[in-house]
């Protein structure tokens, strides 16, 4: 078993271990308990830490269409608001200042910001 296995059940352990015993901490600390109300708040968002980080690890993340420089022009998409570094060699054209991001040579398609090729799902 590799250790990048181990990230999805250790943040599960995360929100357990820091979610449902603190209630309990709570419950018995002085001057007074937590209340119904309150009770009721922390484990609504409780749950919905549950929902939203399962929600991230299963859900398909999508991918950028292969018509995509074409779907920027019709939105009138320009690169005016772009740093000079990201448009290239102070290219004037607004397509090249989007079309000089990273490259992902394995799918031969524009990779987002921060993203990488994935091994598991080939894309």
């Amino acid at each position: 078993m590799e250790i990048s296995q181990l990230a999805v059940p250790s943040v599960y352990f995360l929100i357990f271990f820091l979610g449902y015993p603190s209630q309990w901490l709570l419950m018995h600390l002085e001057p007074q308990p937590l209340t119904r109300n309150e009770l009721l708040v922390s484990n609504v968002l409780l749950v919905l830490i549950w929902i939203t980080y399962t929600r991230a690890v299963f859900v398909d993340p999508g991918r950028i269409p292969r018509d995509w420089a074409q779907r920027l022009g019709e939105l009138g998409v320009t690169g005016e608001g772009m740093e000079e570094e990201e448009k290239g060699e102070g290219e004037g054209n607004s397509f090249a200042a989007v079309k000089s991001r990273k490259w992902c040579r394995k799918c031969d398609a524009a990779k987002p910001p921060r993203a990488h090729h994935c091994k598991e799902c080939k894309r």
